[in-house]
């Protein structure tokens, strides 16, 4: 399982400044893996330090304004202007706050980028995979068009669970169980 969070950790570690073009999705992201562990493999910064230098880059190529309102479904409509933009701020930082500890997992796997499918006229899916000594596991970066033609991820499935379907059954049941406040707080204090 330690192998597992490693997997999602470099899903979340590896992106461009700027979105990507269609054509350049591959090698945009094969260079950006490429660099998440390099620096993932250096020795002499701390954890901190790799966390840091890794998600100045994390920023621009996923859509966390997407991705948040996506793991809310339902509730997302009945929210507030307000609470909506608190809750992407809040789910941003919950992602890189859920991640930050696995990188010390990290034992220089591999990720190789496979090829990339158009699934839809707005949707591709860009197929890579995550090998070690002993296994590979398939990760698949689920990528849509913006109105500005460039691409952005919106999920990520991890050998075939959704990170976003995964989030929006934790959040339905918080808040279903609580409330919407309740859920805020749970992942402000994740640790």
């Amino acid at each position: 399982m330690n192998k597992i969070a490693v997997l999602i950790v470099l899903i979340f570690l590896h992106v461009s400044v700027f979105a990507i073009e269609e054509s350049r999705i591959a090698s945009v992201m094969q260079g950006k893996i490429d660099f998440a562990t390099s620096v993932l493999r250096k020795k002499d910064i701390n954890i901190e330090e790799k966390t840091t230098s890794i998600f100045k880059e994390l920023k621009s190529t996923f859509d966390f304004s997407l991705m948040a309102r996506l793991s809310l479904g339902k509730y997302w409509n009945n929210l507030e202007a307000s609470k909506k933009d608190g809750f992407v701020v809040v789910f941003e930082e919950y992602v890189k706050k859920s991640y930050t500890d696995k990188l010390a997992l990290y034992t220089n796997e591999k990720v190789i980028v496979k090829e990339s499918k158009k699934i839809k006229e707005n949707r591709i899916w860009l197929y890579t995979e995550l090998q070690n000594e002993k296994e590979t596991f398939d990760i698949i970066y689920k990528f849509y068009e913006t109105p500005s033609k460039d691409w952005l991820i919106y999920d990520v499935d991890i050998i075939g669970v959704s990170m976003i379907k995964t989030y929006k059954a934790q959040f339905e049941d918080t808040i279903a169980n609580n409330s919407f406040d309740y859920l805020v707080e749970k992942i402000k204090n994740v640790q």
